[in-house]
This record gives structure tokens, C-alpha cells and sequence, in this order.
């Protein structure tokens, strides 16, 4: 008697095949949220770096009445080779630069 409850009791094969279910999506499941943190944070990386570079190429270059500086970058979630279309974040920025002098000075012209 004793026998057959040590062998309903023994749940060592039970654990094990839980464990070769579970494991391999909870770590599938772990690297899609560190890979959806890092894309995150590229994105925010690439705003920063090109709000940079427009504000730099703003304040180098001389310009006269109302100047427009644009720039666009794209961060790629997943390359092409994986899924057909690439899952990607275009980033636009624009910058708005007046020479105040200038535009009142085309006003008294127009006036």
C-alpha cells in the first residue's frame, strides 16, 4: 500500500515536463520586452540627437527673414530579413528660425 502512494505522490516527472512548457515563454516573453526597451530607447535617442543637430545647424548658419530647417530619421523595430514589412518609427523634426529685423523691415517695404 505504502508503494503505491510513494508513486502518486512523486511529482518529479510532472514538474520537469510543467517546466519544458513554461521556461522557453517566459524567456521568449523576456526578450520581447528587453528588445521593445531598447527600440524605445533608440527612439528617444534619435529625437534627442536630431533636435540636436537642427538646433547646431540653426545657430551656425547665418540667414536672413524666415528659414525652415526640416530633417527626418527612421528607427527600425525588426530588419527586413524577418518580416516582410520592417515595423519603423519615422521621426520628423522642424525648426522655425525669423530674422525679426528682416521681416520688419519687408513690411515697411510693403506698407
Amino acid at each position: 500500500m505504502q508503494v503505491i502512494f510513494k508513486s502518486v505522490n512523486n511529482k518529479k516527472g510532472e514538474e520537469l515536463v510543467e517546466a519544458t512548457m513554461v521556461l522557453p515563454i517566459v524567456i521568449i516573453i523576456t526578450f520581447i520586452i528587453i528588445r521593445f526597451s531598447i527600440y524605445y530607447y533608440q527612439i528617444l535617442d534619435t529625437r534627442v540627437n536630431l533636435h540636436r543637430d537642427i538646433l547646431n545647424e540653426a545657430y551656425s548658419n547665418s540667414y536672413h527673414g524666415l528659414n525652415v530647417i526640416e530633417k527626418e530619421e527612421k528607427v527600425e523595430f525588426i530588419d527586413e530579413f524577418i518580416l516582410f514589412d520592417p515595423i519603423c518609427y519615422n521621426i520628423k523634426a522642424s525648426y522655425f528660425k525669423y530674422n525679426e529685423t528682416d521681416i520688419v523691415m519687408a513690411g515697411d517695404i510693403i506698407e
